[in-house]
């Protein structure tokens, strides 16, 4: 259906967000300081990096000896909060000269050209599309069949099983499929004529092909939302044509009508005339970085273009976008058929979930504690870690790139806190565990538990799309899936209590530099966000640097090869 807009635009402000999410995407430079985040590749990436408020730019009076204590909530990530008034501190002039300076050093240099920015209360879902698009690269097309054949066929669903049904469906007056197409207008002069039919269709293949197959809990069902709207975690909306609203074990109803946490694909409906114009995957790629953002264990997200005659199946996963060539679904019926049950499949592993993350849930279908489950070595039992949030800690809701997600659980059998880090790293890399392997033991930086094997990746993109595409040139980087568990330390070092308890952990943070130094590691970001406070019942209050992808490896004798990528705007080193 064509771009839905809200009130003043596709973004509302004014609307409060029912899911806290971390949004990656580039704002207006006086709404946030810009990074270079490049990836693996050097090819730029956006980001998002909160202000740190140098010393400089805060008045003569906070430096004075007489403010020893200073309120836990006055320092945040993006400096003093002027809602709240403190003797001797003028918080708008700090606030002023937070903004000067995050004017003054503006963004990192790009490889290439940057993306455009512009300011959220003028932002379209267009623009939207627009910049979520240049971060994914060129859109690929997969070789004619290989979605057709590799993913489209579902075990224990074949043809001569669909064929009776469609049979069956022709000799109904009001059966789905009749007169050798589907129930649907052939050649409407209006997209919105498409919405019901297809609906039904769907439904009806759900129902008799999917259904059967769902366990206790288990459902889909597709809706239609042309004109609805489908919530993202910042209170902005899109509206869908068509969307599978499902349950199950990774799965979250929203607390509004309709959200993108139940969301298992979606459809959108076009004239035939209109189904390869590129602007319609650049409006699926809002839906599918939404799912993404409300579904943190989705490994790839698949929707469907969808006219009266033909259908392309939209892939996105963290290599990128690729797309399958258009077929005829009045020609090849039972086809369609195997490719709505895969994208609507009652087994989560199948539809791109990586089941290892689980949830319980209430008796409205909203998660309330969930499990990780992790598994050492090939001959050993899983062992599986308790939750302490139904959320990651951190989540960097990218389609395309490393997408970092930390999970903080609990070991039920010591009762010890961890912290367990999944990323998407590029295999031509080297993996990042080495890195934290060979700091162990170095007072003052996070210390490995467990890591994946990367001989042996837990999930890679190759897996999931065509090896190759149809365009000379547009190649992607495989991407595999990393598991890192970490031991768990306190908050960061802007939640300090005291001048002296920063003073300390500023001092900590600096000896921390040293001891991996010293083993010839260089940690390329200390920054507010990454220099983390000791645990309150720790026997000793050590200041941690965090991050452990900034950390480089480096020879005494060759030096540094510097790659500026990772150092966050207004850094402390």
């Amino acid at each position: 259906m064509p771009y839905q807009f809200g009130t003043g635009g596709f973004y509302q402000p004014n609307e409060p967000p029912h899911t806290p999410i971390r949004d990656n995407t580039p704002r207006s430079p006086k709404a946030w300081v810009s990074e270079d985040t490049s990836d693996d590749e050097g090819e730029q990436q956006p980001g998002l990096k909160h202000q740190f408020i140098p010393r400089q730019a805060l008045p003569a009076e906070f430096h004075s000896s007489n403010n020893h204590e200073v309120p836990p909530a006055s320092i945040g990530v993006s400096g003093l909060h002027s809602s709240q008034q403190y003797p001797g501190i003028d918080t708008t002039s700090v606030q002023s000269s937070g903004r000067a300076y995050a004017t003054v050093i503006g963004g990192t240099p790009y490889r290439k050209n940057p993306p455009p920015r512009t300011h959220p209360s003028k932002q379209s879902v267009k623009d939207h599309a627009a910049l979520l698009m240049q971060a994914q690269g060129d859109v690929a097309k997969s070789v004619e069949g290989y979605y057709l054949n590799q993913f489209g066929v579902v075990p224990g669903l074949s043809t001569a099983e669909i064929m009776p049904w469609l049979s069956q469906e022709a000799n109904q007056s009001r059966g789905v499929f009749i007169n050798g197409h589907w129930n649907v207008p052939q050649d409407p002069p209006k997209e919105n004529l498409l919405y019901e039919p297809f609906e039904a269709v769907l439904n009806s293949i759900l129902e008799k092909f999917v259904k059967p197959h769902c366990g206790p809990g288990v459902s889909r069902r597709v809706i239609d939302t042309h004109g609805a709207k489908v919530r993202h975690g910042d209170g902005h909306f899109t509206s869908p044509d068509l969307l599978v609203r499902a349950t199950g074990a990774s799965f979250d109803a929203p607390l509004t009508n309709f959200g993108y946490g139940d969301v298992a694909t979606f459809f959108e409906l076009k004239l035939d005339g209109q189904l390869d114009e590129p602007i319609h995957i650049h409006q699926m790629v809002v839906y599918a970085r939404q799912v993404y953002a409300h579904q943190p264990n989705r490994k790839f997200v698949r929707g469907l273009l969808l006219s009266d005659k033909r259908a392309r199946l939209v892939h996105y996963d963290h290599s990128g976008v690729q797309v399958s060539p258009p077929i005829n679904i009045n020609e090849r019926p039972p086809l369609f058929v195997r490719i709505v049950v895969g994208l609507c499949n009652g087994d989560e592993s199948f539809m791109g979930f990586d089941d290892s993350i689980q949830w319980e849930h209430d008796i409205c279908n909203r998660k309330i504690s969930g499990t990780l489950t992790a598994k050492f070595d090939k001959d050993s039992e899983p062992k599986r870690y308790h939750l302490r949030s139904i959320r990651p800690i951190a989540n960097v809701v990218d389609i395309r790139g490393r997408a970092t997600t930390c999970w903080a659980v609990r070991d039920n059998e010591t009762g010890e806190d961890l912290i367990v880090k999944d990323s998407w790293d590029s295999d031509d890399r080297p993996p990042e565990y080495l890195r934290l392997t060979k700091v162990k033991g170095a007072q003052g930086v996070c210390e490995i538990v467990w890591h994946s094997s990367d001989k042996h990746p837990r999930f890679e993109t190759r897996l999931f799309r065509c090896a190759k595409g149809t365009r000379a040139g547009v190649h992607y980087y495989n991407r595999v899936a990393s598991r890192i568990i970490m031991k768990a330390y306190g908050k960061q070092i802007h939640h300090f209590k005291s001048i002296l308890e920063l003073l300390h952990a500023l001092r900590d943070a600096i000896a921390g530099h040293s001891n991996v130094f010293g083993k010839e590691i260089v940690h390329r970001d200390i920054s507010n966000m990454n220099v983390l406070l000791g645990r309150e019942d720790a026997d000793c209050k050590q200041t941690i640097l965090f991050k452990p992808e900034a950390l480089l490896c480096f020879n005494r004798l060759k030096g540094l090869n510097f790659r500026f990528k990772l150092s966050s705007r207004g850094y402390l080193y």
